[in-house]
């Protein structure tokens, strides 16, 4: 449910030089639940609204056969740019499927699917949903390797107190910074080293210190004269 919820917020744009059929495919996408949806007249205008203005969509529906720029040079022209190349293109097309010649053509472009005219509202909305799963995917899986690439390369750390100097010109503790740079959790413990550098002269301070505080407790302190044998048996038999 959650990946659905997932997928009809994600952004797809139709581009067909007659109405009618841009018309359709918005509302059989909205009666799909499908909820941000931009429809274009042109291949020009969809080319401006993703190279011009960075909205970069989800998923792309064209038709094949438009004046101008058609289908085919419209996914050539995105498929060139290393920015916008991963968008996936569905072409649309009138041409019968007994004629390979235009599947063919949307592959060799770069088109990852093909769908026939007259439209079929089951096929379109089931190739749509296909289509943005695996989108959906493919950046769940892009976002997971940038944050591991975030803890690659030199890490400018402080050599007295460890700390990490952030892109902000900040200084992190360095379990801040990684959780925050990853998903790693911190347990922490004392190694070996540690533990006899500087855990055991803390005990044996702490064990010194007991002691020297029970010495004094064996005698009382109304008459320094007059020992307390209770805390003196005590104190023997810790020895």
């Amino acid at each position: 449910m959650e990946k659905n919820n997932s997928v009809i917020n994600m952004k797809i744009f139709a581009v067909d030089n007659e109405s009618f059929n841009t018309m359709l495919i918005e509302e059989l996408l909205k009666e799909s639940k499908f909820k941000n949806i931009k429809v274009f007249s042109s291949a020009e205008d969809l080319l401006d609204e993703i190279f011009e203005l960075n909205n970069i969509p989800d998923l792309i529906l064209s038709d094949i056969m438009m004046p101008n720029i058609n289908g085919y040079e419209l996914c050539r022209k995105i498929k060139s740019e290393e920015k916008f190349k991963h968008i996936p293109i569905i072409m649309i097309t009138a041409a019968s499927m007994e004629n390979s010649e235009p599947l063919k053509k949307s592959f060799d472009n770069g088109a990852m699917d093909f769908i026939s005219k007259p439209i079929n509202p089951i096929e379109l909305i089931a190739r749509v949903r296909s289509a943005l799963s695996l989108e959906l995917q493919r950046q769940k899986l892009k976002n997971a390797l940038d944050e591991i690439k975030q803890l690659q390369g030199l890490l400018p750390i402080c050599s007295y107190c460890k700390r990490v100097r952030t892109d902000d010109n900040y200084w992190d503790e360095i379990e801040t910074y990684v959780s925050r740079h990853s998903e790693a959790k911190f347990s922490h413990s004392v190694c070996p080293s540690c533990y006899e550098k500087y855990v055991k002269p803390q005990l044996e301070e702490l064990r010194k210190k007991k002691e020297k505080e029970k010495r004094e407790k064996v005698i009382t302190p109304k008459n320094e004269n007059i020992f307390n044998f209770d805390l003196l048996d005590d104190l023997i038999k810790d020895d």
